[in-house]
């Protein structure tokens, strides 16, 4: 026969709603068991597809950015003035610095940004083919 246990209860309504808690004659094999949740592999299909996209959109926009800090909008001069410019230096930065900086900041800013998003992708792809790939000992040169 099954006692009414109070502390049984009160677990059931702690617990999240995929675990799932039941009880034997003897109260003290009281154990815990996780129910089979369906919507798992979509969740988990939406993610992965998800992160693939985010790569794309981080690559894209590194490498927009990593471009437009190698031609600033102006270009660059190409000849040398006495008091005005030099060649090399940025047409914008000497004509109107206030949107050169504005320029400067933002491009970095979303470069520094994309690398961020990209670099845990990045280990969580190396993280899996490390457990997928199978191990090499320490002193195999084959």
């Amino acid at each position: 026969m099954v006692q009414y246990s109070p502390i049984l209860n009160i677990r059931k309504s702690l617990s999240c709603p995929s675990m799932q808690f039941y009880s034997t004659s003897d109260r003290s094999r009281i154990s815990r068991r996780a129910t089979v949740d369906p919507d798992a592999d979509e969740r988990n299909k939406w993610f992965r597809e998800m992160r693939g996209w985010l790569m794309v959109v981080a690559t894209v926009a590194a490498s927009v950015t990593y471009q437009a800090g190698l031609n600033p909008p102006g270009g660059f001069w190409q000849d040398d003035r006495e008091n005005d410019h030099r060649a090399g230096n940025p047409v914008l930065r000497d004509r109107i610095n206030a949107r050169y900086q504005a320029f400067y900041y933002f491009n970095s800013t979303a470069f520094v940004t994309s690398l961020v998003i990209m670099v845990p992708f990045l280990q969580q792809d190396v993280a899996l083919h490390r457990r997928l790939l199978p191990s090499i000992p320490p002193g195999d040169t084959a």
